[in-house]
């Protein structure tokens, strides 16, 4: 990934996606914010007991920074599921980064309207960005464990061939930081499902000494892209973990529970 500083703030692009005119993407850091304490600084959860004004304050320095139109972000209710949600104008300039506007009960967001940006929330859990020059339309899905197990990828894969006309060999995809293999231990009962729910979900696991089980979400979620028809040259992963570092991302594990959000976005600018 590449390293973009624009003022205080540093975002992560993919070298893959950034040669693409007219395509607006990033994931923002917890660095260069107004928040404080655990959610220090740059946290964009409204909904992790961060005051209000902070949040949408650091949404406002975000979009300031990345020139988009903050009235157009739309983001949604994320509930670890693989609901994935069309937007289309009727989103535009509504204000749905805020909790009350924002798709209640959606992990995933697909969009081919020039000015509209999409957004989600991440403390560990994998960003997964998709672009489709061919048809310019781009998406965002949410991957946690239960995303991931409920093939959230590979749906949105799907979504975008039927309801787009994306062509499955032409679509680029990035999965952005999150925990790592290095760090994200599971329990004897979650390797049992993840062998039953993936294909060749048993290798994803990886015991340590005293029991102790690591799980691989990184090429988990890519193996389930490539069974979708995602190309390899077309397939970009950060490889970056959220608990080994802390000090550029929020990690809802590492911190305990009790720590921000940063963001993954993707949209198309207006001409």
């Amino acid at each position: 990934m590449q390293h973009k500083k624009v003022g205080n703030l540093t975002f992560l692009t993919f070298p893959d996606l950034e040669h693409h005119q007219g395509l607006l993407h990033a994931i923002s850091t917890r660095q260069g914010g107004v928040s404080s304490d655990n959610y220090s600084s740059l946290n964009l959860g409204f909904h992790v007991g961060d005051k209000h004004d902070r949040v949408k304050r650091n949404h406002q320095i975000v979009s300031q920074s990345l020139r988009f139109d903050l009235s157009s972000l739309v983001s949604c209710q994320q509930v670890h599921h693989h609901s994935i949600a069309c937007i289309d104008k009727r989103y535009h300039k509504k204000d749905c980064f805020l909790p009350d506007n924002a798709l209640p009960e959606t992990d995933g967001l697909v969009t081919d309207v020039p000015g509209i940006t999409l957004m989600t929330r991440y403390a560990d859990c994998v960003p997964l960005l998709f672009y489709s020059p061919k048809t310019h339309t781009v998406a965002l899905a949410h991957a946690g464990w239960k995303g991931t197990l409920g093939h959230i990828g590979p749906k949105t894969v799907e979504l975008l061939t039927r309801e787009f006309k994306c062509q499955r060999q032409d679509i680029h995809a990035a999965l952005g930081p999150s925990i790592g293999p290095c760090c994200y231990e599971i329990s004897n009962k979650m390797a049992v499902q993840a062998a039953k729910e993936l294909v060749k979900g048993e290798a994803y696991s990886k015991e340590l000494p005293g029991r102790k089980l690591l799980f691989n979400l990184w090429q988990a979620n890519k193996e389930e892209l490539y069974r979708a028809g995602i190309r390899e040259e077309n397939l970009s992963c950060a490889k970056i973990c959220t608990s080994c570092n802390v000090d550029q991302f929020f990690s809802y594990r590492k911190e305990k529970q009790l720590t921000g959000r940063f963001g993954a976005f993707i949209g198309l600018r207006e001409q």
